[in-house]
């Protein structure tokens, strides 16, 4: 019998409620059909529910800073031992009601996400139109076709990623530094006001919010900002072979 003594407060358990939700799912699913392997996405959870369900980040709204502020929420959701999760590309709210997002946002938008562990385009459509790539005119459904085919090319590395999570406990996508060979490898910005700040341009080359790994070999240089035409990626990489993208 419970007394209250036994009692905690919400605040302290409210999240043990999304992580046994998930464990409760994955378990029931276990026992209808025992021989599949189940994929589950959650938006929510507690320390540990990697176990049981992959974490998606919540309803986004369709802007340039839900775009730039997705790779340190992925790299720090990884770094708390949730290896799989990922955004809405292209946003789930508008901004506004009836907003059509623009080709640019979704285009880079769709390319960022290729990259990341969980990729989709989600959107409220009571809210948009459509956010589909292909009912975009030209050279939207192009680009984004061409880096769909290539996520699909790198499912394997994508995968091998995956499993080396269950044995090593890495992130299937990393911070520069994780990997780094030699200590500072990718600290190294002199407009970096410190170690702890935002620099000259909103990202300081120590904390790199705007480039990651895939796994340890492919590093994914992704452009978060509008009219911006190209990224220029200047580091003295460690001695391994790395495939760079940038776009």
């Amino acid at each position: 019998m419970s007394t209250h003594a036994d009692k905690k407060p919400f605040a302290k358990i409210r999240c043990l409620y999304n992580y046994n939700l998930c464990k409760a799912t994955y378990q029931g699913l276990e026992r209808l059909q025992p021989t599949k392997r189940h994929y589950i996405i959650a938006r929510g959870g507690f320390v540990g529910v990697h176990r049981y369900a992959g974490l998606w980040t919540g309803d986004s709204t369709s802007n340039w800073q839900f775009i730039q502020m997705n790779i340190p929420l992925i790299l720090g959701i990884g770094l708390s031992a949730q290896p799989v999760s990922g955004c809405d590309i292209g946003g789930f709210c508008a901004v506004w009601q009836g907003q059509i997002v623009d080709s640019e946002m979704l285009t880079r938008w769709t390319i960022m996400g290729a990259f990341l562990p969980w990729f989709r385009n989600h959107y409220d459509n009571y809210a948009k139109p459509y956010q589909e790539p292909y009912r975009y005119p030209e050279p939207v459904p192009t680009i984004c076709r061409k880096y769909i085919e290539l996520r699909y090319r790198l499912i394997q590395y994508i995968y091998d990623a995956m499993y080396e999570n269950t044995q090593t406990g890495k992130p299937i996508c990393r911070p520069l530094f994780m990997d780094e060979t030699k200590p500072g490898e990718f600290n190294n910005d002199p407009y970096a006001d410190d170690d702890h700040l935002w620099g000259y341009n909103g990202y300081t080359a120590n904390r790199l919010d705007d480039q990651f790994f895939l796994g340890k070999d492919i590093l994914v240089a992704p452009i978060v900002n509008p009219g911006t035409p190209s990224v220029l990626i200047e580091w003295s990489f460690p001695a391994r072979r790395i495939c760079k993208l940038t776009y």
